[in-house]
């Protein structure tokens, strides 16, 4: 700007258009039009114990151990008016574990003969069947397919995270419109900005603890550059939410005889669609640079006969059942040593 603004350059390349710059030099027509927005890493998958719980909300866990805690009542009742015409007996703790067997398509080792009986325990089987079957279903999907939280795609959201954020440390269009801003949003957002180089910023964005606020055009090349791999799916997320448009120009001096020539080139091209294949052109050139630095996955995972596609489950996946088995164990033997410690105290009495 300073070269063109004091004559030891004749025009400058491609710069954000801005009130103050056209006060001091003459903007050609613009000839590319972008915004601001950020990326951000994806979540990452819940963890795999979790899934255990994940299939149902809250409120059906809540559903389900109430109702449990019913239809044992009911069973026992039942059984228990059974004891007034018969000599047959049932234990609270008996009732219980033919109740939950239920869920694990158990069959009852003792039926009621009761017509009552017999309807609760009819639509009960039917009430479990249902219950325990949506629940292997979405089980099984979700050991298959990872959830994934939805991204982050408004600005609202990126503040109510728990992401660092931030700007270019070059302060371009963007560190403009952050610090000067009277928009309370924008206020809220440039308390806590940071400044880091474009690398820098990048590379922490890729390792799930940053935000870059950056122009559009520049995130989508980011993005090309990490997905490169048809055969993978790209762990960066590009906000859908854009603010803050800009238009790129080149600037002359004030007066000059060739603006108008400038101007008529550029409009030309753009016509032409010449500026987006340009555009489309150097972002190949920059996949394939990266793609030729670094071996994609798929050629590896060719090499060591490894399938993108198969999903084979690992103890990562399994680590719920594992957790469930060592859970009961442990829990057992707890109960074990409690009965041993009492075992004399009841004998005595």
């Amino acid at each position: 700007m300073g070269d063109v603004e004091f004559g030891r350059a004749n025009f400058s390349l491609g710069l954000v258009m801005m009130h103050e710059r056209a006060n001091l030099l003459d903007p050609t027509t613009m000839y590319f039009m972008d915004a601001v927005t950020f990326i951000t890493a994806k979540s990452p998958p819940s963890v795999p114990w979790q899934k255990l719980i994940t299939p149902f909300q809250l409120k059906v866990w809540v559903c389900m151990v109430v109702s449990v805690c019913g239809g044992v009542l009911l069973y026992h009742v039942f059984y228990h008016i059974q004891t007034t015409i018969s000599s047959s007996h049932l234990l609270d703790s008996d009732a219980f574990m033919q109740i939950l067997a239920s869920f694990l398509s158990q069959s009852l080792c003792q039926y009621l003969w009761l017509s009552a009986g017999r309807v609760f325990l009819g639509f009960w089987f039917l009430y479990a069947f249902l219950v325990t079957t949506h629940y292997k279903t979405s089980l099984t999907s979700n050991l298959a397919v990872p959830f994934i939280p939805p991204p982050l795609d408004t600005l609202e959201q990126l503040l109510g995270s728990n992401l660092k954020y931030g700007v270019d440390e070059a302060k371009g269009a963007e560190y403009q419109l952050l610090s000067t801003s009277r928009i309370p949003l924008y206020q809220r957002l440039w308390r806590n900005v940071q400044f880091y180089n474009d690398e820098s910023s990048r590379r922490m964005v890729v390792e799930g603890t940053y935000s870059y606020i950056h122009y559009r055009s520049s995130l989508d090349l980011q993005m090309l550059i990490h997905n490169s791999n048809p055969m993978r799916k790209t762990d960066l997320h590009v906000a859908t939410e854009m603010f803050f448009p800009i238009v790129t120009v080149w600037y002359l001096p004030k007066g000059a005889p060739y603006l108008k020539n400038f101007n008529a080139v550029i409009r030309r091209c753009v016509e032409a669609g010449l500026i987006n294949k340009w555009l489309y052109d150097l972002y190949a050139v920059y996949v394939n640079d990266y793609q030729d630095q670094k071996p994609s996955q798929e050629q590896e995972d060719t090499a060591t006969g490894k399938n993108p596609r198969l999903v084979v489950f690992t103890l990562n996946h399994l680590q719920g059942a594992f957790f469930l088995f060592f859970l009961g164990h442990g829990c057992g033997l707890l109960l074990l040593l409690l009965e041993l410690l009492l075992a004399p105290h009841t004998s005595s009495t």
